[in-house]
């Protein structure tokens, strides 16, 4: 049997993933099933199947490839040579320019929609996972503020948990004002906002 070319492999991923998140935002990621992402891709569920062994599979591949680049320079270590101050507003600002992006609007609704299923549900596993995520971003964000505060460009009065906290619920409700009123300036409150964190100097 010939050996199925990578870029078919690739090209039919992704086409499996944009029908999903048509379908997601659709009926919501509760009511949504297998089958009528099969239907919405065009492909057999067994032809879908072999590519996203659950539905859980196919969201979670949703939300990672949505953030991409912007995703991996939070996870990694900030770079000592660069200020923690200015390397935080680089990626925030960088974060809150994809919410500019058509496509985010949808990605927002998938992602505020799982959450929402999680919540109702009362799902453990995914509530520890969902957690596990919020505990890792807050942790980079945390230490960029730490460090500014070592380095007597943050007020040591400041708790940089709980800033790092009220900034990453800031960022959540930005996407919830963006899928309500996509004319939003959050970008511009964004910079208000790291305006007032460079303002608390030590």
């Amino acid at each position: 049997m010939p050996k199925v070319p990578a870029a078919y492999i690739e090209a039919r991923r992704e086409s499996i993933i944009e029908a999903a998140r048509r379908a997601f935002v659709r009926k919501g990621t509760e009511a949504t099933t297998m089958a009528d992402i099969a239907r919405e891709s065009g492909l057999t569920p067994g032809a879908l199947y072999r590519y996203f062994p659950t539905k859980d599979d196919l969201i979670k591949t949703c939300f990672h490839e949505a953030m991409g680049e912007v995703s991996r320079r939070w996870m990694e270590q900030a770079d000592a040579a660069i200020d923690p101050l200015d390397d935080l507003a680089e990626l925030s600002l960088l974060t809150f320019a994809r919410l500019e992006e058509p496509e985010e609007w949808t990605n927002s609704i998938i992602h505020l929609e799982h959450d929402l299923a999680i919540a109702r549900e009362g799902n453990e596993k995914a509530l520890a996972d969902w957690r596990a995520e919020r505990e890792s971003i807050t942790a980079k964000i945390e230490a960029r503020l730490a460090a500014s505060q070592q380095q007597g460009k943050l007020s040591s009065t400041l708790d940089t948990r709980l800033l790092a906290e009220a900034m990453l619920s800031f960022y959540w409700g930005a996407r919830l004002v963006r899928i309500l009123e996509p004319n939003a300036n959050t970008t511009g409150q964004l910079d208000q906002l790291l305006t007032l964190v460079r303002l608390a100097r030590g």
